[in-house]
């Protein structure tokens, strides 16, 4: 399910880092695990990921502090908090802030966690992949400028009501109809 996908895992009880690391690596996932928001920051600039996962309540920097700086880095990458506290200001802090998700500790069932890994990694694909779209068409936005501008014969773009429409809205004309 999350065949070769590079997670970072930042946890600071080694118990629940190493049932988190279990339960995703059993899922097919590359991971690396910190203890800490700076050992993460750390990895995150050293490799890239296609996910973090976090606590929020971390020593010295919290996972609040590592998903702003991962938002400001690699705006796109999710970031899933997870927190063994029911807090809900903290939540909707955690969200508003940017997070995927918000879980709930303790894991007893690892398909949950997988399952929101999962979800977040398909927007975070579908994103990517219209980004690369929108690249496409300004490319080809671009294309058709330099072209248009550049042809020799007149060119006129009107803007039709519907198909039957005999009449029109010109909306753009190149500089060889200046010359006629």
């Amino acid at each position: 399910m999350l065949k070769n996908r590079k997670i970072l895992v930042v946890e600071d009880d080694e118990i629940c880092r190493h049932v988190i690391c279990t339960f995703l690596t059993e899922a097919g996932a590359i991971i690396a695990a910190a203890a800490n928001a700076e050992e993460g920051i750390h990895f995150l600039n050293k490799q890239q990921f296609d996910l973090v996962i976090s606590d929020i309540k971390l020593p010295h920097k919290s996972g609040i502090d590592l998903l702003n700086y991962s938002k400001e880095k690699f705006p796109d990458m999710p970031v899933i908090l997870v927190t063994g506290y029911v807090d809900l200001e903290l939540a909707i802090r955690a969200l508003r802030s940017g997070a995927q998700d918000y879980l709930l500790k303790p894991f007893t069932d690892g398909n949950i966690i997988v399952e929101a890994i999962y979800k977040a990694l398909s927007r975070y694909d579908l994103q990517l992949k219209i980004k690369a779209l929108q690249q496409k068409i300004l490319h080809h936005e671009k294309f058709f400028h330099l072209l248009f501008t550049n042809a020799r014969d007149a060119l006129i773009v009107y803007k039709l009501k519907s198909r039957t429409d005999t009449t029109g809205q010109i909306i753009k004309i190149n500089l060889s109809l200046i010359h006629i």
